[in-house]
């Protein structure tokens, strides 16, 4: 059950199948949209206790730029931690390992960005290698749902990734 706390282990953190939030959009575009309608959501939330996490380095700087221009103060993650102390925090699935925020926001979270499609190329040449560069991409997107200790939100535009299937029908089951 998401949300306990245990006298052992304390609270537990949200999985990707406990997502508080799966939000489909059209278009990259309408997906920022989205995610800025989140994180006003978590008012009670200091901003540097907030991040978003995304597939490439592009994205970072398009989900800075739309912050900005909402009147929304924002830092990226670099290799060497967060530029800034202040605002939320973004970067890419990489820069999150051995981070926490109280919540995170996975965007773009798509068949083609997670996992690239580049990994598909593999699956005729190699079999071995294909299978390894996905579960890569499976255990990048598990270590950025376990970056968030209260509340996760995941977000995709277009096809959801093959990852997000499975979980995503099981939740409609229960």
């Amino acid at each position: 059950m998401g949300g306990y706390r245990s006298v052992l282990h304390g609270l537990r953190r949200p999985t990707l199948h406990e997502a508080d939030s799966w939000d489909e959009a059209d278009s990259w575009d309408e997906e920022l949209d989205l995610v800025i309608e989140q994180l006003r959501t978590w008012t009670d939330v200091p901003r540097e206790s907030v991040a978003i996490c995304v597939p490439t380095n592009q994205m970072v700087a398009d989900v800075i730029q739309r912050l900005g221009r909402r009147g929304i103060v924002s830092t990226e993650i670099t290799r060497d931690g967060p530029r800034s102390d202040e605002g939320v925090h973004v970067g890419t699935m990489y820069r999150f390992k051995g981070l926490e925020y109280r919540c995170m926001i996975i965007a773009g979270v798509a068949e083609g960005l997670v996992p690239r499609s580049s990994v598909d190329v593999w699956e005729r040449t190699d079999p071995l290698r294909h299978r390894r560069e996905l579960q890569r991409a499976r255990s990048l997107l598990f270590v950025a749902a376990t970056r968030a200790r209260d509340a996760l939100a995941i977000s995709w535009n277009g096809e959801p990734s093959r990852f997000l299937k499975p979980l995503r029908a099981t939740d409609r089951k229960t």
